[in-house]
């Protein structure tokens, strides 16, 4: 069994920190984005693995490394987009608050070589639902990988970030998709069937409420630009990967309070 704890920076990470590092001998834990350094400073989690689909979800914990100087018992995974020119990255991914400073995109590029000589980095093969809407001539990927049985999706050699079809990087209601789906589909799902992941147990990725390190409260499905509630869209996104499960062979469970997570509406709840 490869069990994996997918830790976010919802709110409901507090109340299951001591739970979390008292099983750590059943459990990995892969710590997503800006989840890292904070798991570690404030609640004294050591994540095994550490994943970021927004470049800027890495700076913070990677200069916490680097400003520290010490080994730490850390694989991070590195999108393979991440490497190289921020053109090609852009074919990939929407923006990202990275890319407002101009210097971010080589200040990213140096932290990956830094970061390599204090714990281990591997660049994983990476695509996205934007490049093979756009760009990839790969027929098989264009039409097998969504709806009901999106079986190339996991015979395909790379990790395919995204479960919608690209429709705009803009969040306008609920007119597009793309930009409304929750990272835990789009991005932790896929990272943790690459980890072989047997059992994954989501822990802060509650789609309301603030992150577990800051009051900041603001979700793509409930800010001050939409006219509705539509965060139905991305927990149906995240029920369909529950539903796949014959297919990824990944049993996926709601590991946090029912009360402190929307997904215990889409997720059965399996405490650790």
């Amino acid at each position: 069994m490869n069990k994996i704890i997918a830790l976010g920076p919802g709110h409901s990470v507090t109340g299951q920190a001591q739970k979390i590092k008292d099983s750590r001998q059943e459990y990995k834990v892969l710590a997503f984005q800006r989840t890292y350094p904070h798991c570690k400073e404030i609640l004294g989690i050591q994540p095994d693995y550490w994943f970021a689909t927004d470049p800027y979800g890495f700076i913070e914990g990677m200069e916490s490394i680097i400003n520290k100087k010490q080994k730490v018992d850390l694989e991070i995974l590195i999108p393979s987009f991440f490497v190289g020119d921020v053109r090609q990255y852009r074919k990939y991914c929407g923006s990202s608050p990275l890319l407002r400073d101009p210097a971010g995109w080589e200040k990213l590029q140096n932290y990956i070589k830094q970061v390599s000589n204090y714990c281990k980095v591997t660049i994983v093969p990476t695509t996205s639902t934007k490049f093979i809407g756009t760009l990839s001539k790969n027929q098989d990927l264009q039409e097998n990988i969504f709806g009901k049985d999106p079986f190339y999706r996991f015979m395909h050699d790379e990790v395919i970030i995204g479960s919608v079809p690209f429709d705009s990087e803009s969040v306008i209601g609920s007119r597009f998709t793309w930009g409304l789906e929750n990272k835990l589909s789009s991005s932790v799902f896929p990272i943790c069937y690459y980890l072989h992941a047997t059992e994954v147990y989501v822990i802060g990725f509650d789609l309301y409420g603030p992150r577990f390190y800051s009051n900041d409260s603001r979700h793509p499905w409930n800010d001050e630009t939409q006219m509705s509630d539509v965060v139905k869209i991305p927990l149906d996104l995240i029920k369909v990967w529950a539903e796949w499960k014959e297919m990824h062979q990944m049993k996926i469970y709601s590991a946090s309070e029912k009360d402190e997570t929307l997904l215990s509406k889409v997720l059965e709840t399996k405490k650790i």
